[in-house]
């Protein structure tokens, strides 16, 4: 449900889309696109509130639009009928929630437990590619080219995985997600040099690595807040959990 409303991370507004409003609200996507073009309202309306976009199926491109919660509300005024008065009433909640985020986020970058996890999550960073740059080298002398070109973006995919962000959103999370981010990439660093001591080979890492960080977060859930922890198990010698 959370993902029919996420953030624009440039503006930091909350956003939806009209291929999710097209499925939500049982319209053809292709009327709904006319029904945005058609609309009846000034051209700086339109423009503060809708960004025309694109999308890849099957080898193709098609067109769809970001939306704010006025461009939103605009558009599905004149929607009617009890399903589209329930779909209307969870955007609402779900609008709610994520300008509840973003304004927590915004408070959250005044205050120092925010800036120093910040601080902390980049010399993580430093950690982590200081790490794969080995791995690098290590998996060319597999001659696993593949793995070796795009093993940091991989690696640092995992991790916002595991986190459940995407890339866009690691400047814009909460202190506590932060703390989380840098855990997660603290884990993959040890296990890098763990695991290349072992002589594994490197597709072998990568899923030994991702095969700990799944395990870590099950035993280690986190509620967008703080962390749960259901008990203590060591992933790896010389580690231990938070």
């Amino acid at each position: 449900m959370a993902e029919l409303v996420t953030m624009d991370t440039i503006k930091e507004v909350a956003v939806t889309t009209s291929l999710r409003i097209a499925e939500n609200f049982e319209k053809r996507h292709t009327n709904l696109l006319q029904a945005i073009d058609n609309m009846d309202c000034s051209e700086s309306f339109l423009r503060l509130n809708f960004k025309l976009r694109k999308y890849t199926k099957r080898g193709r491109q098609y067109p769809f639009y970001e939306m704010t919660r006025d461009g939103f509300s605009f558009l599905v005024m004149g929607f009617t009928g009890s399903r589209a008065a329930e779909w209307k009433e969870k955007y609402i909640a779900l609008f709610n929630k994520m300008e509840k985020r973003i304004y927590q986020i915004a408070s959250d970058r005044k205050n120092s437990d925010w800036q120093i996890s910040r601080s902390n999550g980049r010399i993580h960073r430093r950690g982590l590619t200081d790490s794969i740059a080995p791995f690098i080298l290590y998996s060319e002398g597999q001659e696993s080219f593949g793995t070796a070109k795009h093993a940091y973006s991989n690696f640092t995919r995992l991790v916002d995985k595991y986190c459940e962000i995407n890339a866009k959103e690691r400047d814009i999370v909460s202190a506590e997600m932060l703390r989380r981010l840098a855990t997660l990439e603290g884990i993959v660093e040890l296990k890098i040099i763990e695991l290349m001591e072992q002589r594994l080979y490197c597709k072998e890492i990568y899923r030994d690595i991702q095969k700990t960080l799944k395990i870590f977060v099950e035993l280690v859930p986190f509620n967008g807040e703080k962390y749960l922890p259901k008990k203590e198990q060591t992933l790896f010698p010389g580690y231990k959990n938070e």
